[in-house]
C-alpha cells in the first residue's frame, strides 16, 4: 500500500532529477503501517520521530539522514513538539541514466558519503526556497561536482645551490 506524503508545508518542486518536498508533523503524530512509491531520502531538519520497518525499530533524530526504497512498509510516531524533514525523490529516469541502484543512494546516507549528501541536501533546501525548479538541477550540478580538498604536500625547502 503506497501513501502520497503528508504535512507538505507547500505543494513538492519537481524538477527533470528529482522532486523536493518539507513537511512539517506536530508532536504525538501517528502514521499506521504504509509505504510510498518512490524511492526517497529525508533529512530530518528538526525534531524527532520513532520508526518501525517489519520488526525493527529506530529513534530518528534531528540531523538524521535516512534512505527509504520504494514501497518499504513502515510506521512513524512523532516524539518531539514538532518535527520538519525534507526529502528528496530521485525521478526514474535519473536513476536509469545514472545507473544508480538501491545501495548506490543507500551508501549515500552513512560513512564518508554522508557529509557530501548532507551538503546536496542544504544545496537543494536553499534552491527549493525558490519557485524554479531549474534552481533544483543547478544545486543538484553544484553538488555533484563537489570534491573535498586534500590535504597539500609540505614544499620540499629550496637551498640555494651550494659553491664549490
Amino acid at each position: 500500500m503506497t501513501t502520497p506524503f503528508t504535512g507538505l508545508t507547500r505543494p513538492a518542486l519537481a524538477s527533470i532529477y528529482l522532486s523536493v518536498s518539507e513537511s512539517n508533523y506536530p508532536g504525538g503524530l501517528r502514521h499506521p503501517k504504509h509505504g510510498h512509491d518512490p524511492a526517497y531520502i529525508t533529512a530530518v531538519v528538526e525534531g524527532a520521530y520513532d520508526e518501525r520497518i517489519g520488526h525493527a525499530d529506530r529513534d530518528v533524530a534531528s540531523g538524521a539522514l535516512l534512505f527509504h526504497p520504494a514501497g518499504e512498509e513502515h510506521a512513524v510516531h512523532f516524539t518531539a513538539p514538532h518535527t520538519r524533514v525534507f526529502r528528496l525523490e530521485p525521478r526514474a529516469h535519473m536513476l536509469a541514466e545514472s545507473r544508480l541502484a538501491r545501495a548506490d543512494l543507500s551508501h549515500a546516507c552513512v560513512g564518508p558519503a554522508r557529509e557530501r549528501t548532507m551538503r546536496i541536501v542544504r544545496q537543494l533546501r536553499d534552491a527549493w526556497r525558490r519557485p524554479d525548479p531549474r534552481a533544483i538541477d543547478v544545486a543538484l550540478a553544484a553538488g555533484q561536482k563537489y570534491t573535498p580538498a586534500r590535504k597539500k604536500k609540505p614544499a620540499m625547502p629550496v637551498h640555494p645551490p651550494r659553491d664549490p
